[in-house]
C-alpha cells in the first residue's frame, strides 16, 4: 500500500512539475540502477528515501524527487539479498547513485564445520582507533542465524599477537556476535574455539594474519560524497578532496571537515581541481556551465573568481599554481586563463594553444608550462608555444592527463593509451602491454621510481596500473580498491598513495 501511495505521490509531483510556462525550473532528480554483485540489473528491489518507497524497473532504475538539501538515508531491500542502507548528501542538482546488492548465498547447518582455511587482511595494531580496525574477510564462516558473511563484509579484529581477545562481526543486517580466538605469537595462527550462546561455528579453523595494504574511506568516515574527483596533499600534510556533489573535503588524519555551498563561500559542490600556493591559501576549481568558477580559501576567508572577472569558462577541469606563483585555469571550451593576482589572460585556439579544452596543466623544471587539450599537447614557454600532435609521435590527440619528472621527462595520459617523451622520442604504452585500461586520468611518482597510472572506465574496468621501467602491476577491487573509477592520485611524505575514485578514496600504505 505504501509503495502504491509513493508511486501516485511520484506521478503527481513531476506532473505538477511539468508546466511549460517561462516559470518553469526543472526538479532535480536522485536516480541510479540496483544491481547485483555479478553486474545484472535487479528488478522490483524497494528503494525508499525521504520516507518515500519506490520499486525498481526491469533495467534496476530507481528515480526521487530531490525536495531538499542535506543529509538522508538511501534504503534498498529486495528478498534474496542482503538489504542495503547508507548516508548520502543531497543538493539541488541531478545526483546519480548506483547500487549493488550481495545475494544471501543458501546457508548450511550451523552446526556443521566450515572450510578449514579462513584468510583475513588485518591492519596492525598499532593503526588507530585503540588497535581496531576494519579487515575484509574473504573465506568466511557462518554465523549462528544462518546468515552467510559475503565477500567484503567487514569485521572488526584486534591484532594483538599472544593474546586472548575478542573480535566482532558485523553484517548488513547491523546485527553482531562476539566471538574469542587466540593470537599465536609466531606463525601468526588463530583458531576459534568458542561462540557465543554456546554455538559452534568454526572449529580450529586457521586465520592467518597479514598487515593491510589498504584503508578505504567514504562518506561513512566523513567524506562529503563518494564521489571524489580529486586528491591532493597541502605542504602542512592535510588532504584535501574535491567531491561531487559535496563540495571539498579537508582530512587532517585525524579530522573530516567538509565545505559545501551550503555552509562556506565555495562556489560550487563539482569541484573538479585543488592546489596550494606559496602563501597557504587553497585554490578550487569547480565545474558548472552557470555556477562554477575558481574558488580560493586561505583558511577563513573566501575569494571566488568567475566570468565576470576574466576567467575564460566557467566550467573548470585543472587548476595549476606556477612556481611563479600564477595560477593556471584549464577550461571546458574556454581555453586556458593565466591569472598572476591582478590580470587575467586567456589563451585558446586564436593565440597558440592546440585545443579548446584544458584538461590538464603542468610544469617542467625549465619553467615550461604543458597543457593537455582536445587537439594535442602545448608548450608554452612564455613567449611561444610549441605544438605536439600524432604526426609528433603522440599516440592520440585527446589528452587526459600530464606527469613531468625531474629529469624533464613528459608522460602523457589519454583515452586509449599512455606516451612517453624525454625530449626527442615518443614511447607508447597500451593496455596491451599492461596498462589497466585506456582512460588515463592522472599519473604520478613514488619515492621507488616506480609511474602510477590511474584509470577510469565501466565499474568492471579500469584499475590502477604501477610501472617499474620494465614491468606493469595492476589493482583493482579484486586487490583492495574501492572502486576501479579511479579519478586522481596523491603520494603523502610517508610514502603512502591516496587514490580518488568514485566509490570513495582508498590508500595503499607503504609497507
Amino acid at each position: 500500500m505504501r509503495n502504491k501511495i509513493f508511486l501516485a505521490f511520484f506521478t503527481v509531483f513531476f506532473a505538477c512539475s511539468s508546466d511549460t510556462g517561462t516559470n518553469h525550473k526543472e526538479i532535480p532528480v536522485l536516480y541510479g540502477y540496483v544491481s547485483s554483485t555479478d553486474g545484472k540489473p535487479i528488478q522490483g528491489a524497494f528503494v525508499e528515501v525521504s520516507d518515500l518507497l519506490q520499486q525498481t524497473d526491469a533495467k534496476g532504475y530507481y528515480q526521487f524527487p530531490i525536495l531538499f538539501e542535506g543529509q538522508d538515508t538511501i534504503k534498498v531491500t529486495k528478498d534474496g539479498y542482503y538489504d542495503f542502507s547508507q548516508i548520502i548528501y543531497l543538493f539541488k542538482s541531478n545526483y546519480r547513485y548506483d547500487i549493488t546488492l550481495t545475494p544471501v548465498e543458501t546457508a548450511i547447518d550451523s552446526q556443521k564445520v566450515c572450510p578449514a582455511l579462513t584468510t583475513v587482511t588485518a591492519y596492525p595494531s598499532s593503526l588507530p582507533p585503540d588497535g581496531i580496525s576494519v579487515s575484509t574477510i574473504k573465506v568466511i564462516p557462518i554465523d549462528y542465524t544462518g546468515i552467510k558473511l559475503g565477500p567484503g563484509q567487514k569485521v572488526l579484529l584486534n591484532t594483538t599477537m599472544g593474546t586472548l581477545l575478542d573480535y566482532v562481526i558485523y553484517n548488513s543486517r547491523d546485527q553482531s556476535y562476539t566471538q574469542q580466538l587466540r593470537a599465536a605469537t609466531e606463525t601468526g595462527t588463530a583458531y576459534i574455539t568458542a561462540t557465543v550462546n554456546g554455538v559452534l561455528i568454526l572449529n580450529k579453523a586457521e586465520i592467518h594474519f597479514t598487515t593491510a595494504k589498504w584503508v578505504t574511506y567514504t562518506m561513512a568516515d566523513g567524506l562529503a560524497t563518494n564521489i571524489v574527483n580529486e586528491v591532493a596533499i597541502a605542504p602542512d600534510g592535510n588532504i584535501w578532496f574535491g567531491c561531487y556533489p559535496g563540495g571539498a573535503t579537508k582530512f587532517d588524519g585525524h579530522t573530516w571537515t567538509v565545505y559545501n555551498k551550503t555552509n562556506s563561500g565555495i562556489v560550487n559542490n563539482d569541484v573538479t581541481s585543488i592546489d596550494f600556493d606559496s602563501e597557504g591559501n587553497v585554490w578550487f576549481g569547480v565545474y558548472g556551465v552557470y555556477g562554477g568558477g575558481v574558488s580560493k580559501f586561505d583558511g577563513s576567508n573566501w575569494t571566488t573568481y568567475r566570468t565576470t572577472d576574466g576567467l575564460a569558462d566557467s566550467r573548470v577541469r585543472y587548476v595549476m599554481i606556477d612556481s611563479k606563483g600564477n595560477l593556471w585555469v584549464g577550461t571546458h571550451k574556454g581555453g586556458v586563463s593565466k591569472f598572476d593576482g591582478n590580470i587575467w589572460i586567456t589563451y585558446n585556439t586564436t593565440n597558440g594553444l592546440a585545443g579548446y579544452d584544458g584538461n590538464a596543466i603542468t610544469e617542467d623544471p625549465d619553467g615550461n608550462i604543458w597543457i593537455g587539450t582536445n587537439n594535442g599537447l602545448s608548450k608554452f614557454d612564455g613567449f611561444h608555444w610549441t605544438t605536439y600532435t600524432t604526426s609528433d609521435g603522440l599516440a592520440e590527440n585527446y589528452i587526459r592527463s600530464l606527469f613531468i619528472e625531474k629529469d624533464g621527462t613528459v608522460w602523457v595520459g589519454m583515452r586509449d593509451a599512455v606516451n612517453r617523451f624525454d625530449g626527442s622520442d615518443w614511447t607508447t604504452y597500451t593496455p596491451a602491454d599492461g596498462l589497466a585500461y585506456g582512460y588515463v586520468e592522472a599519473i604520478n611518482k613514488d619515492d621507488e621510481g616506480n609511474i602510477w597510472f590511474v584509470t577510469w572506465g565501466e565499474p568492471e574496468k579500469g584499475g590502477v596500473s604501477k610501472f617499474d621501467g620494465s614491468s606493469w602491476t595492476t589493482y583493482r577491487t579484486t586487490d583492495g580498491l574501492v572502486s576501479n573509477q579511479i579519478t586522481s592520485i596523491a603520494i603523502d611524505s610517508d610514502g603512502n598513495i591516496w587514490f580518488a575514485t568514485w566509490g570513495g578514496v582508498s590508500v595503499l600504505k607503504k609497507q
